[in-house]
Order: C-alpha cells, then sequence, then structure tokens
C-alpha cells in the first residue's frame, strides 16, 4: 500500500463528500439527535443514545458508500482508476477512513452536546471506528454489482436489515443469545460500553469478532473489487 497515493485518494474523498453534502446531513442529523436527546428524561437517555449512535456509522454508512461508489461508476470514475498503479486495499483504505472519521466526528458531538453522564471515550472511539469500517467494506461489493440506487437498497440493505437483529434484542430488552453470532450486536456491545460497564468478555468478544468481521469483509470487498474494476470487469452503462 503506497501512503503517498492513500493520502490523496483519502482527500479526494473527503472533497467528494464535502460536494456532495454528506457533511451537511450529518450536521442535520446530529443536531435532531441532540435535541432528542436533551429532551428524554437521564433514566433512558443512554439506552437511546446506543441506538441512535449504532444507527450512524450503520445507517448513514450504508446509504453514503452505496451512493459514492454507483456516483464513481456512472461517472466512470472507478474506470479511469483502473488505468492507474491503484491497489484495491488503497481504495477500501480511503473510503473506510473518511467515512469512519465523518461517523466518530459527528457521534462525539452528539455524545457532548446531547448527553450529560460521563463517557468511557475508549469504548466509543473503537465502537463506532469499527463498526463504521465494518459496514462501509461490506456495503462495498453490493454497489459494485448494483444495477441501480434501488438495486443496491434491495440487495444490500436486505442483508443489512438481517444482520442488524440485534438491535431489536437491545430495544425490546429479548436477552437473545443468538444475538451474539452477528457483527452488529459487537458493535452495540461496544458502544454500550461507553455508557457503563460491560464485561471484560464482552469488551474482548467486542473487538476481536468486529474487528475480525471486518478483515473478512475486507478481503471479500478487495477480491471484487480487483475482479470488476481494477481488472477491468466493470461495465458501467
Amino acid at each position: 500500500m503506497n501512503r503517498k497515493r492513500l493520502l490523496a485518494l483519502l482527500y479526494q474523498d473527503i472533497r467528494f463528500e464535502l460536494r456532495h453534502g454528506m457533511y451537511t446531513v450529518y450536521a442535520v442529523l446530529s443536531v435532531i439527535y441532540i435535541f432528542l436527546l436533551r429532551s428524554l428524561p437521564e433514566t433512558i437517555q443512554s439506552r437511546i443514545a446506543v441506538i441512535l449512535l449504532f444507527s450512524d456509522p450503520a445507517v448513514l454508512g450504508f446509504f453514503f458508500i452505496g451512493g459514492m461508489v454507483l456516483l464513481e461508476r456512472k461517472q466512470r470514475t472507478l474506470s479511469a482508476l483502473a488505468c492507474t498503479p491503484l491497489q484495491a486495499g488503497e481504495y477500501l483504505a480511503a473510503k473506510s477512513i473518511s467515512l469512519a472519521l465523518l461517523s466518530l466526528a459527528a457521534c462525539s458531538i452528539i455524545v457532548l452536546a446531547g448527553l450529560k453522564t460521563p463517557i468511557s471515550w475508549g469504548y466509543l472511539i473503537i465502537g463506532v471506528l469499527l463498526s463504521s469500517c465494518w459496514v462501509t467494506l461490506v456495503s462495498i461489493p453490493f454497489s459494485l454489482t448494483a444495477d441501480s440506487l434501488n438495486d443496491y437498497f434491495i440487495t444490500a440493505g436486505g442483508a443489512l436489515l438481517l444482520l442488524c437483529l440485534p438491535l431489536f434484542d437491545l430495544i425490546f430488552s429479548l436477552g437473545w443469545k443468538a444475538a451474539y453470532l452477528f457483527p452488529t450486536h459487537a458493535s452495540i456491545l461496544l458502544i454500550t460500553g461507553a455508557f457503563r460497564p460491560i464485561s471484560p468478555g464482552d469488551t474482548i468478544y467486542g473487538i476481536i469478532y468486529l474487528a475480525g468481521a471486518s478483515v473478512l469483509t475486507w478481503r471479500w470487498a478487495a477480491a471484487r473489487l480487483s475482479a470488476r474494476v481494477l481488472g477491468g470487469g466493470d461495465h458501467e452503462d
């Protein structure tokens, strides 16, 4: 991985996100979340905060990465990249880092302005960054093969909805042990650790499982990107 190419691509991705209003969307939603949290009783603030902060990298990251990649395909940017020395890892890293930093910034502002309770920043940072990276990486292969944004929402959205089943366990306090099979449960546990203590076992599980899931999806996304785009297989209309 070439650091100079990675930094250049990261800079371009951040400019792309700014130009297409992604920062504005995050800012507006952050303000809404802050007012919502401030209007809630302190007894349930933390619980609702976990749901909102989980949805930030999961849901928004899913929408944004799909839109970014599909727009790049439409503008034939990916076809142009295939003619450069760019490596799949550099492309994936730039996308993951830019959206993870945006998500972390938004979540930090929401927590600082919307909550009065003490925060364990280590859990919040690790949980948000790993969650954002995993969602970005798992979404990219779908966006590389989708024919349209609607097609992407149907295919990738269905998969993400299934993977987000542990969120219902959190909302309704179901005590569903099978939730531990889902990477999203690891995300929820780590973000929960920012507001109340979780066991060392849950901490280790959350970090290792989510990091491992990110590595696996990285390899899957890199293989799809190399085969379909960098290998010359992407055929935009």
